[in-house]
């Protein structure tokens, strides 16, 4: 029997907050580049609120990867070693 595929809206939440984690950001500093309060980022991360497609396109600016990155189940890796380098020019 298939395993039960993810759902995007998992995969997405599941993503950003690894992307939190690796880059040492804060849901505060996601606030500040999505031009939101921590709270609305807090109630997306726990699935109170749904992401939309503009929230992924901004999501997706702020720590330099695609919405694809942020969508697809196991391309994180890859998105953690752009964010990883791209950091150190800062």
């Amino acid at each position: 029997m298939d395993e039960p595929r993810e759902s995007t809206a998992s995969v997405v939440r599941r993503n950003v907050e690894g992307m939190l984690l690796l880059t040492g950001k804060k849901q505060k500093d996601l606030a500040k580049g999505m031009r939101v309060n921590q709270g609305t980022i807090s109630r997306k991360l726990t699935a109170f609120t749904k992401w939309d497609l503009d929230d992924l396109d901004l999501v997706a600016q702020f720590f330099g990867v695609t919405v694809a990155d942020i969508v697809t189940p196991g391309c994180l890796p890859a998105a953690y070693m752009i964010v990883a380098d791209t950091e150190g020019d800062r």
